[in-house]
């Protein structure tokens, strides 16, 4: 009897009923060449046995008891090593000297070591993930404040070399408001052309950074639009507190700027 997982039942069973199933084991049985016949007896879903990012393998679960011939201290000697998986609602730590105690009963030449909780052994899953998302973090925080500041400055400047030319339809009886309205929709005509050409690339380069998120895509959509509306946030601030500040600006005094 065994116990097959699901992306094995989905590679051979796709469209039938793999309980009540046989499977061959090839090469099963040390005595001789010929497959041992194992009944499929239930299907359990899939483990990463290695990582979070790899797909699981097809495998099959049997009982050592099935193939004494390979445990314990047979030819297999990775079967000399066992993990034991204790489920408890205490304190895990708390249970080590029992679980030291309970093996020393069985066998005292035996040794038990590399204790570690679930949440440990996820964490060092997935250590190298971490550290590459939190140093891709970095990179992309310090990214946006360069394009910040950058937008920022730019669009200042602009708007102060465009002085005369607010100070010139101030004299002639523009309103303040039209004045900045026509600045921040410039200003913001501008920002939005570059956020299209940034999403454009950013789409081609997705697939660099993709192998190392877990959990999220490489062009998320709610990254995509905080990233934009934070950008058109610092180019309307960026148009509008200088052309603000030229707009109080005596005309005359506006005039003579140049």
């Amino acid at each position: 009897m065994t116990i097959i997982n699901a992306a094995l039942a989905q590679a051979y069973f796709q469209n039938q009923e793999p309980i009540g199933q046989f499977i061959s084991r090839i090469g099963a049985n040390q005595n001789d060449g010929d497959p041992e016949q194992w009944q499929i007896v239930g299907v359990v879903g899939d483990v990463k046995q290695y990582s979070l990012r790899s797909k699981s393998p097809a495998v099959m679960y049997g009982s050592h008891r099935q193939h004494p011939w390979e445990y314990p201290g047979g030819y297999y000697a990775d079967h000399l090593r066992k993990s034991l998986a204790i489920r408890t609602a205490l304190d895990p730590t708390s249970l080590i000297p029992a679980v030291r105690k309970a093996v020393a009963q069985v066998d005292k030449d035996q040794p038990a070591y590399d204790f570690m909780t679930m949440e440990q052994r996820l964490a060092d899953s997935i250590a190298l993930e971490r550290f590459m998302v939190r140093l891709f973090g970095v990179f992309a925080g310090l990214a946006l404040i360069l394009a910040a500041v950058g937008i920022y400055g730019v669009m200042s400047f602009f708007v102060g070399q465009r002085t005369h030319e607010i100070g010139v339809r101030m004299a002639l009886g523009a309103l303040e408001r039209d004045v900045l309205l026509s600045v921040v929709k410039q200003g913001l005509k501008l920002t939005g052309i570059g956020v299209v050409i940034g999403f454009l690339a950013s789409l081609g380069l997705a697939r660099l950074i993709a192998g190392t998120l877990y959990g999220v895509t490489s062009t998320d959509p709610v990254t995509y639009l905080v990233v934009s509306l934070f950008m058109a946030l610092v180019a309307f601030l960026a148009s509008y507190i200088p052309a603000r500040k030229a707009a109080k600006i005596d005309p005359m005094v506006a005039l003579r700027s140049e």
